[in-house]
């Protein structure tokens, strides 16, 4: 049987730093396990998002980007 947690607030948050070349999203979580979060994007020209440590890319389809982050953690991205 899987444990379900409830959380009564929301314990992610996402930051868009936009520089002079390159535009870095930031997303945290403080969730005690995984979360999945959704990033939406009012600029329809972007295309994709690419871990900054991994290298991944993520596909932003119709202005969103499905994420998986890890527990009390942060992901980097920038975005494409």
């Amino acid at each position: 049987m899987q444990e379900t947690t409830i959380q009564p607030r929301n314990l992610g948050s996402a930051v868009l730093h936009e520089g002079a070349r390159d535009r870095v999203l930031y997303v945290s979580s403080l969730y005690p396990a995984a979360a999945r979060f959704t990033a939406e994007f009012g600029d329809r020209s972007v295309v994709a998002l690419e871990d900054i440590f991994t290298g991944e890319r993520i596909a932003v389809v119709d202005g969103r980007a499905g994420l998986d982050i890890d527990r009390k953690s942060c992901s980097v991205y920038r975005v494409l």
